[in-house]
């Protein structure tokens, strides 16, 4: 049975699942991880950073905590969606692999706290290009960085 772990940064109890994750990973940092770069878990599961995974009130119910949703954003440690490029079993002790960074460099992390118009005119034309796929949310997204340029 997997055990929970406290966090410095919250103070708390985090076990297995709390977060919704499908994929819980021990020393690999998430909020590094560049938008279209390849993660390969176990020997077949390859995974693609698609997007910042942002907290929303849902979350902030499931934690029962107020003001939680501007904790975790202070916090500045935000959790990734991917996409499944090839399918494989993973189980716990794989090794996760990350590949090498696409060289644009936009993370996560930096993309949930701090877009640019440059970083949304960057991601969209890679994603026209065929080089990385973007989460359907990006469009309303997009929109409201490019409203406020």
């Amino acid at each position: 049975m997997p055990i929970p772990r406290k966090t410095p940064t919250f103070g708390r109890e985090i076990p297995p699942g709390l977060f919704g994750e499908n994929l819980r990973t021990r020393g690999v940092e998430t909020t590094g991880a560049v938008i279209g770069q390849h993660w390969r878990v176990g020997k077949h599961l390859l995974l693609e950073v698609t997007s910042p995974r942002v907290p929303c009130a849902t979350f902030a119910e499931r934690m029962g905590e107020p003001h939680w949703v501007r904790r975790f954003t202070e916090a500045g440690r935000v959790g990734v969606y991917f996409r499944v490029l090839h399918k494989g079993k993973v189980q716990a002790g794989d090794t996760v692999t990350v590949e090498p960074a696409p060289a644009h460099g936009i993370t996560v992390g930096k993309f949930f706290s701090s877009p640019t118009v440059e970083d949304v005119h960057t991601l969209q034309a890679l994603h026209d290009a065929g080089e990385l796929t973007l989460s359907a949310h990006y469009g309303k997204y997009f929109q409201r960085i490019l409203h406020n340029e």
